[in-house]
Order: C-alpha cells, then sequence, then structure tokens
C-alpha cells in the first residue's frame, strides 16, 4: 500500500512539475532539453526530506485577482514571486526566490538557497516588513506547493497581504518576475562558480545593478 506521504510527495512533484514546465518554455528549450531538466528536477524533489511534503501540504488555492494589471496599483501594492533554479559548477542546483514590485519593477525581496525547502520563501516573504506596503496590498504567484503551504498562508496573513494566483500552467500570469528570472539568467555567468557563496555574490550584484538601472 502507498503510504500517505507517498502521495503527498506525488503530488507535489506534478505541481512543481508543471510550473517548472511552463517556465523553461519561456527559455525555449528544445525538447530533449526540457525532459532533462524536467527529470533532473523530479529527482531532486524526490529525495528530499519527509518534513519538506508535510509543511507543504494544503489544497488552497487562490484564484488570479491579479488578471494581469501588474501596473494597475500604487508603489508597494502590486507584487509578483516565484522561484527559480540556478545550475553553477557543471551541475550544483541552487534555489532563488524573488519578490518584485509590479508597479516600480523594483526587486523588493529574495533569497537565494541550497534546496527548496519552504523556509527560503519564508524568508523572502519576511523582507517585506521592513517597507511601507500600500493599504490594500496583493501578491501573485503561481500554484505551486510553497504558495498554496500553511507556511505562506501564515505569511500573507501576518504581513496582512491578499493573494492572487496564476491560472494553472499560465506563466503568462506571473510575466514580470518571470521575465526579470529570464533576463536574470542571459546576463550573469554561473559557469565560473564553484561554490554557494560565490552564487550568492553573483545574484547580489545583479540585483544591486537592477536596482537602479
Amino acid at each position: 500500500m502507498i503510504k500517505i506521504f507517498q502521495l503527498q510527495l506525488m503530488f507535489a512533484i506534478l505541481e512543481i512539475s508543471i510550473e517548472y514546465a511552463s517556465h523553461l518554455f519561456l527559455l525555449h528549450l528544445s525538447p530533449a532539453s526540457l525532459f532533462l531538466h524536467l527529470s533532473l528536477q523530479v529527482m531532486q524533489i524526490y529525495s528530499l526530506d519527509h518534513r519538506w511534503v508535510k509543511a507543504l501540504k494544503t489544497s488552497l488555492v487562490a484564484p488570479n485577482k491579479l488578471e494581469r494589471k501588474f501596473k494597475d496599483g500604487n508603489p508597494n501594492q502590486i507584487f509578483l514571486t516565484d522561484i527559480t533554479y540556478l545550475t553553477y559548477d557543471m551541475n550544483k542546483r541552487a534555489y532563488l526566490s524573488g519578490i518584485k514590485d509590479g508597479v516600480t519593477n523594483e526587486i523588493h525581496a529574495y533569497k537565494l538557497s541550497k534546496s527548496l525547502d519552504i523556509t527560503f520563501v519564508e524568508d523572502t516573504m519576511s523582507q517585506l516588513e521592513v517597507i511601507q506596503l500600500d493599504p490594500n496590498p496583493l501578491i501573485n504567484s503561481d500554484q505551486g506547493a510553497h504558495y498554496t503551504s500553511h507556511v505562506f498562508q501564515r505569511c500573507l496573513k501576518t504581513l496582512g497581504i491578499e493573494q492572487s494566483m496564476s491560472r494553472r500552467g499560465n506563466c503568462w500570469d506571473n510575466a514580470p518576475i518571470e521575465s526579470f528570472f529570464g533576463h536574470m539568467k542571459d546576463e550573469i555567468n554561473l559557469v565560473d562558480c564553484k561554490t554557494f557563496e560565490e552564487v550568492e555574490k553573483t545574484i547580489d550584484d545583479y540585483v544591486d545593478i537592477a536596482s537602479i538601472a
């Protein structure tokens, strides 16, 4: 008999793989490359600790309240968040969580992690505590397991931010943050990075430059 946690893990893999495939589609990868990236992603997710699955367990999916109206608001009101992967030193993997202001295009928060553990998304959200939010803030994300998790819901409640989610498999609903990640990967060089710390510095330098551009 398949244990409950195995079923939960299977659903988590499916959710992330769908969103991951949508992101890769924007990068115009060949079918062979797409299959390879997805295979590596699934294998890495499958190796994660059972506690990760438990932390992400929830079925909550918010409607797409933003409706691609990325500029229809005030600064510090419309936010877009996502997670992307970064490959360095040939086959090492890091994950970047980011939050972008849809109105000003500013990157308000970001966090690099060695794993997909929920805490790095939580740490990203906590960075919004230092800015003056608009009275009616809204954040849009995909329907990935991190953003439907109880942990993320608690973050939203603490900050007083309303949740919006892209329609399943529709990366265009979250296009500004997807585009930022895509341009960043085109412009930075991680080939020469041998350590996680070197990747961190590269990301820090890029965000610093992007913030004043």
